[in-house]
């Protein structure tokens, strides 16, 4: 299944319906935006937006729908006209070049609405290349012909930009320019700038820059687990109704303890989580999860991965590259003997580092001494892929998404024979016995903790009974205070012959301990 068929990697390419369909966990984001363009509508003084988030976190989503929306919708479309820039901005390398594609692209918005005024904007750029003006005149003419179009249609432009800190940084690398244009935004008033970046970059950040508290900022956090699952049955029925998966429809479900391992892989990252979703959504048969996945490592998340790396300055890189070789979470320490950093950067990178979402610690807790971990785990494969044998890395890759998404049972059943599946799954019940295997487990264990919390707090008691007790014996929490601690929690809420008799079987067969709450399979 192609990306494109479910929902494109340029979300914009999207129609208006399927972007509404998919929107989850942005929504009271979205009213914000559409909320505030609309109260902006006659004010005397403009306040610009700025939207955080790393890549595929939604932002280009988000930008697609206010677009629209502002199209849609009556009263905005009264005194709005949207202009959605390109998602690069290619052709921009000074102040006065991203003017006149601002206008280039107003005439196109222009166009598709059958408006004869886009004639104008033709004509006012050909007349720029003709006359040879300098760079400045450019800009004094632009800003002057549009604040002359907008009093004379009654609708300020709203400039959709994304991939904002490229384009202030690369783009507009002169200090001056970038002054001059929040003169111009400031005193003019005619553009509400809506734009995106996936960082906060220094160019917004640093009290020296032209643009520092220019803009009202927002960050696009991780879904929640509940938000993932949602996404992932849009994106089901979408590709039923498009006939994508033939007749058959997945269902996903909140308590399979599957979806919270793959979430965890994600990190909460819509864009990873539908590449897994393609991974597991093609034909029947482990086969079908085998090549596709192989496949997305290969292909789908290389160009994602490069432009995340891209985002990152070189003096942060290093510490990404170290903790992803490692097999294990770094202490600060570790990383600066890994990378040969100063140790006094290597706190203030980590910083911001975790402010940014790409990094986190283990325990919650924050210093020198706590292990930090990827949030985006599948980065560890990728870039392993990208730098080793690849096609071993790809192998190794797999056999731990096997060892994740199929049960133990389902596992022991398709080792048999030489097949090379066979030999996958044989490699992947020995993964889940170590170390690495209890890692990803151990990362999860807030999760768990509150799908533990909400079945023994359901109304339904005897009907969760067992798949709880299922669930626990699954990831490996039947050893130890786990175990004790929901049949206790069950006993209390009722289903008292049941959980006695479960608490006695397992007492004989010495399974529970006098360890602490641990997650983790001794």
């Amino acid at each position: 299944m192609a990306i494109e068929t479910t929902y494109p990697y340029t979300p914009r390419q999207s129609s208006f319906e399927t972007l509404k369909k998919c929107l989850v966990g942005r929504k009271g984001l979205l009213n914000e935006l559409l909320a505030d363009i609309q109260a902006q509508a006659g004010a005397e003084t403009l306040q610009h937006w700025m939207i955080l988030g790393t890549r595929g976190m939604g932002k280009s989503h988000l930008i697609a729908l206010v677009y629209h929306t502002v199209k849609d919708d009556q009263t905005l479309a009264g005194r709005w006209l949207p202009v959605l820039m390109h998602e690069e901005e290619q052709e921009v390398f000074s102040l006065h070049s991203l003017f006149i594609r601002i206008i280039a692209q107003l005439g196109e918005e222009l166009t598709r609405n059958n408006d004869p005024k886009a004639a104008e904007a033709t004509l006012f750029i050909q007349n720029q290349l003709e006359k040879g003006n300098k760079p400045e005149e450019v800009v004094e003419e632009a800003a002057a012909w549009i604040k002359d179009f907008v009093a004379e249609g009654g609708k300020r432009l709203l400039v959709l930009l994304e991939n904002a800190d490229d384009l202030f940084t690369r783009c507009l690398p002169q200090k001056n320019d970038l002054k001059k244009l929040r003169g111009i935004l400031q005193n003019e008033n005619v553009i509400l700038l809506l734009a995106t970046a996936p960082m906060f970059f220094d160019r917004i950040s640093r009290s020296s820059e032209p643009l520092y508290e220019f803009f009202k900022t927002r960050r696009l956090e991780p879904l929640t687990f509940g938000q993932a699952v949602d996404l992932l049955n849009h994106w089901a029925t979408l590709a039923v109704n498009s006939g994508h998966n033939g007749k058959k429809k997945l269902s996903f479900k909140k308590d399979d303890y599957r979806l919270r391992v793959l979430f965890h892989l994600t990190g909460g990252n819509p864009r990873i989580l539908l590449f897994l979703y393609m991974a597991i959504s093609g034909q029947d048969g482990i086969e079908s999860a085998a090549t596709t996945f192989g496949k997305l490592l290969e292909e789908d998340l290389s160009a994602y991965y490069l432009s995340r790396m891209r985002d990152l300055s070189n003096q942060v890189q290093p510490i990404i590259i170290a903790m992803a070789k490692s097999d294990r979470n770094l202490t600060q320490a570790e990383i600066a003997r890994l990378t040969f950093l100063p140790p006094r950067s290597i706190g203030t990178a980590m910083v911001r580092l975790a402010r940014e979402g790409l990094i986190k610690p283990v325990s919650g807790k924050k210093g020198k001494n706590t292990p930090y971990t990827l949030t985006d785990p599948l980065f560890r494969h990728w870039q392993r892929w990208r730098t080793g044998i690849r096609e071993r890395k790809v192998i190794e890759a797999l056999i731990e998404f096997l060892s994740i998404w199929y049960k133990r049972k389902e596992l022991e059943q398709w080792t048999g024979g030489d097949t090379i599946i066979a030999e996958y799954c044989r490699e992947a019940l020995v993964f889940r016995q170590t170390p690495r295997f209890r890692g990803i487990l151990e990362t999860l264990t807030a999760a768990q903790e509150q799908h533990i919390d909400d079945q023994i707090t359901a109304k339904d008691f005897h009907g969760l009974f067992f798949k709880t007790i299922s669930f626990l014996k699954e990831c490996g929490l039947d050893k130890g205070e786990a175990y004790a601690t929901v049949i206790r929690g069950l006993k209390e809420h009722g289903v008292i012959r049941e959980a006695e008799q479960y608490l006695v079987t397992e007492q004989k067969k010495k399974i529970l301990s006098r360890n602490r709450y641990l997650f983790l399979p001794r």
